[in-house]
Formats: structure tokens, sequence, C-alpha cells
């Protein structure tokens, strides 16, 4: 079984208001990363999952008319930034097919901990806007199959 894990893109300020959309810069890195995404994922997305933030469905949105996912998006509870870890551990552990989360920091930090320690507390990983992280599971046991940052990429 093969995830990816995903921060959404740079959003505008908080006193921003309005759900805090993509910035253009946001929108560009985003699409680096969902045409990285597209050439490298080893496994077809069956869906992309998303946060019910407006940063997060706008990223998930860009990955989407990139990847074509089979069962499009789906906006699902319990994404945000300080949403319990552990339940999505869990549930991931149940789950089969390939899909794709988009979501916050510090979230993913501690989804990536609980994955490969049990400890959402243990930082494994630190997302920055844009950046997505492909793990695989085999048996019981996950691994990081590669990281795309399009703030550190030289495309």
């Amino acid at each position: 079984m093969i995830i990816y894990l995903v921060r959404h893109g740079k959003a505008a300020p908080v006193d921003f208001g309005k759900g805090r959309p993509l910035t253009d810069h946001g929108k560009a890195e985003v699409e680096q990363s969902a045409r990285f995404v597209a050439e490298n994922a080893p496994a077809r997305i069956d869906v992309i999952r998303h946060s019910l933030k407006l940063r997060a469905l706008q990223t998930a949105e860009i990955f989407e008319a990139v990847l074509n996912p089979e069962m499009g998006l789906q906006a699902v509870d319990g994404l945000s930034p300080s949403d319990d870890a552990a339940f999505w551990g869990e549930r991931i552990h149940r789950e089969t097919g390939s899909f794709m989360l988009v979501s916050h920091m510090p979230f993913l930090s501690c989804l990536v901990s609980c994955l490969i320690t049990g400890d959402t507390e243990k930082e494994i990983v630190r997302f920055n806007t844009g950046s997505v992280l492909c793990m695989e599971r085999v048996k019981d046991r996950w691994s990081v199959v590669w990281r795309f940052d399009p703030q550190i990429s030289t495309e």
C-alpha cells in the first residue's frame, strides 16, 4: 500500500479572512509537486482526501487536475492542524489501495511519527508548504519511499 502525504501550498496570512486561500506562489509550488508526483508515483492514486480548510481544498484540486484519481476528491474531518494523528494512524492500517491526504502541520508530522514509531510525539519529518512524502506499507511496517519539497527542488 502506498500513501502520499501533502502539506497545502503557501496560503494568505491569517488576517486575510475568507478561509486563507492559496497565494500565487502557493499554487505554483503545488503545481510543481503535482507534476513530480505524476512522474514519480510508484502507484496510482485512487482518491485524494483533504481537510475542510480552503487551502487544503485548493491544493487537492491542483493535484486532482494533474493526477485524475479514480474516486476524485473527498473532504474529510480529522485532518486539521491540531487533530489527533493517532486516529488516522489506526484508520490507515485498515485501508487498502493508494491514496493522498492533503493536510497541515503539525498534523502531518505527527501522523508520520505515528506510522513509523507508533508515537505521535517523535518528530521525524517536517513538511514545508507544498511538499509531498510518499510512504509504503509492507505487512505492518511503514517506510519512506521518497520526499519532494518544491522549496528545495532544482526543477
